[in-house]
């Protein structure tokens, strides 16, 4: 009965969303955001900062590690969870030219649908103009320091996100939770290195060993100054 209530809820938000978009209102789109962010009642409660918060794009893998830093951590910002959904749909409503079956379908774009549709300046430039205003409002709503926490660099539907952060100045970084991979496929991913781009959107980077700081900082150069 729980689920069911969850979806429901889910759902109506996602619907609510889609008519934000539909009447081209961001600031009504990030009081819905506002609305649907989530709480983790595994983290710690006590000696949660009151000046900071910390938006994580959900990751299942990324929000455990959370959940144990804050146990080990005698000052913790306020985390809330972003589910991917949320940000999907603001794609997808994009990507599809508004139709609403699509939209609401929320079925996760293609890697060769998103870069079709990145190479179309002027779509691009509406979707990324309309995260900015997001942002700016969300910024508004909570009056505090915001940070974004991504756990993965290919995630693009993540990016006009990404670049609503950077218009405002506002931090994202990066916890790169890839560390197991193979050295052929490491040489593979360093040559098409078709994420490359992404890299300019994050302020700080954290891997857990040097063969991910050495990929990388050959995917972009930049990012050597970023590696924690």
């Amino acid at each position: 009965m729980k689920n069911k209530i969850k979806k429901l809820i889910s759902f109506i938000i996602q619907l609510l969303i889609y008519f934000s978009l539909y009447f081209n209102s961001p600031k009504l789109c990030a009081y819905f955001i506002k609305f649907s962010l989530l709480k983790n009642n595994n983290l710690r409660k006590k000696n949660v900062s009151k000046d900071k918060i910390v938006i994580l794009l959900y990751r299942s893998i990324g929000i455990r590690d959370i959940e144990i830093v804050s146990k080990l951590s005698n000052n913790i910002p306020e985390i809330l969870i972003l589910q991917r959904r949320i940000v999907r749909l603001i794609l997808v409503y994009f990507l599809y030219k508004k139709n609403i079956f699509f939209t609401l379908k929320n079925k996760k774009p293609t890697e060769k649908e998103y870069f079709n549709f990145n190479q179309n300046k002027i779509e691009k430039e509406k979707y990324e103009k309309f995260w900015t205003e997001i942002i700016f409002h969300l910024k508004t709503f909570y009056k505090k320091e915001l940070n974004f926490l991504s756990f993965a660099y290919y995630y693009y539907i993540e990016q006009g996100l990404y670049a609503g952060c950077k218009n405002n100045k506002l931090p994202v970084k990066l916890w790169n939770k890839e560390c197991f991979i193979s050295e052929p496929d490491i040489k593979h991913t360093i040559k098409i290195n078709k994420y490359k781009d992404v890299f300019k959107f994050f302020q700080k980077i954290s891997t857990y060993n040097s063969s991910m700081k050495k990929m990388l900082t050959e995917m972009n150069y930049s990012n050597k100054k970023k590696l924690q």
